[in-house]
Formats: C-alpha cells, sequence, structure tokens
C-alpha cells in the first residue's frame, strides 16, 4: 500500500547534495526565512552556507 503524499504537488526525488539543499531551501522560503528555519532547527552548518 502507497504511503499518502503530503500535498499533492509532492514528488519523490533522489538525495540531493549540501549546495543543492541550499539551493532549494533559498528558492522554496527565500533568505530570511530559510535563515530562521535554520536557527530553529539548530542547522548551524546550512545556516553558514546561506549567509
Amino acid at each position: 500500500m502507497n504511503k499518502p503524499m503530503a500535498y499533492s504537488g509532492e514528488t519523490q526525488t533522489k538525495p540531493v547534495g549540501p549546495q543543492e539543499f541550499v539551493l532549494r531551501l533559498l528558492n522554496t522560503l527565500g533568505p530570511d526565512e530559510a535563515k530562521q528555519f535554520c536557527r530553529e532547527n539548530h542547522w548551524l552548518g546550512i545556516l553558514n552556507k546561506i549567509s
């Protein structure tokens, strides 16, 4: 049985490298929200790449 998708536009993707992940995060949230998201989740390595 397939698990339900979180939202209708969700697609399965292959794992990405850190640089591509940072770009996706920035494109999705924008720089200010991406930085805040990283702070809240203690993703300091990703936060440093954004800053």
